[in-house]
């Protein structure tokens, strides 16, 4: 009876042991399972901004993988981008177990960051054309993630102002330009400011500005001028104009300044001499003209020089007298003939 009793006490031990094993077991697998970790990208939240044709990275963070350093021949990296114009995406690089495919021109990654966990992209001389999202798929066997960012290819103008300095006489038209050149995207604001002698500042009024339409280059970008007409007094003479412009690729207005040297009209002796040889030019062209007018179009009368010295005639024979009939205009002339006895007063009608 010992025996047996002895015999089932241990076999009563031995169950309640692998019971308490099996538990255990399973309470570390489960632990295992739920503290396992999964791979995971991590990409700027925020969208980037960079300018034209520089050379740009765009970062790829991955996290939650158990080795310091990731084995890239157990790795598969994908980087896409899908563009404002399009809905489908294009494949710009694959990294496939230390095989390099760049499939745009200039991109490349870098192993030594890859197996840091930056599965960075490298991009030489961004255009225009390259502003979307980038996404970015990278697969560690087994496990598999993606993030994605937004990119803005932006251009900043580069600004002039013609004249910087300007010397104008008072009452004097004068145009300054102001011109903008190569930037983008397309919208940009320029205005006109006036600062006087006395710091106060002012808008220039739009009457007085003039925007010329944009041109657009080969490369994308845009030219744009504004000019503006000043007629300045005495009183303007020190008076500071300034150019503002403000686009979305500058975190400050770029300001370009010109100042006013307003003098007193000068007397031009070229001018004066010019306006009194016009003036005795005229005189004399006007004396020419009454001369003509005159001597062709102005009512003379006739002068007549009659016979002079002793006539004799005789009874009943013909006889010549002449008269010499000048300086009359116009042309056309009536001549009569009288005869006047001299013990009559009166005349006697002759001849027409």
């Amino acid at each position: 009876m010992l025996k047996v009793e002895l015999s089932l006490k241990s076999h009563i031990k031995a169950a309640k042991f692998q019971e308490v094993f099996f538990f255990k077991n399973a309470f570390l697998t489960i632990c295992c399972f739920l503290s396992e970790e999964t791979l995971k990208v991590r990409m700027s939240t925020k969208p980037m901004m960079f300018f034209l044709n520089t050379n740009i990275s765009i970062p790829c963070l991955t996290s939650e993988y158990s080795t310091s350093q990731l084995d890239i021949n157990n790795m598969r990296i994908t980087w896409y981008l899908k563009t404002q114009d399009t809905d489908q995406e294009k494949i710009l690089f694959t990294f496939i177990a230390g095989n390099h495919c760049p499939f745009r021109v200039g991109s490349y990654m870098l192993e030594s960051e890859i197996k840091k966990g930056n599965a960075v992209l490298f991009l030489t001389k961004i255009q225009l054309e390259e502003t979307g999202l980038y996404r970015c798929q990278v697969t560690v066997t087994p496990d598999d993630a993606q993030g994605t960012a937004s990119l803005e290819v932006v251009a900043q103008p580069s600004v002039s102002l013609f004249p910087n300095e300007v010397t104008i006489e008072s009452d004097k038209e004068k145009t300054l330009t102001c011109g903008v050149r190569k930037y983008y995207p397309h919208s940009l604001d320029i205005k006109w400011i006036k600062i006087s002698k006395d710091n106060q500042v002012t808008t220039v009024r739009g009457e007085d500005i003039c925007i010329e339409a944009s041109v657009k280059n080969d490369d994308g970008t845009f030219n744009i001028s504004s000019k503006l007409r000043v007629q300045p007094s005495l009183q303007d003479n020190g008076n500071v104009y300034r150019c503002v412009v403000n686009h979305r690729s500058l975190t400050d207005s770029i300001l370009l300044d010109t100042t006013l040297t307003v003098t007193a009209p000068k007397l031009d002796i070229s001018t004066l001499v010019g306006s009194v040889i016009a003036s005795v030019v005229a005189c004399l062209l006007l004396g020419l003209i009454a001369f003509l007018y005159i001597k062709r179009y102005k009512p003379l009368p006739p002068k007549i020089i009659p016979f002079r010295g002793s006539l004799e005639m005789k009874h009943l024979e013909e006889t010549v007298l002449n008269y010499h009939i000048m300086g009359f205009h116009p042309k056309p002339i009536t001549i009569n003939f009288y005869l006047k006895h001299p013990q009559e007063k009166g005349e006697n009608f002759l001849l027409e």
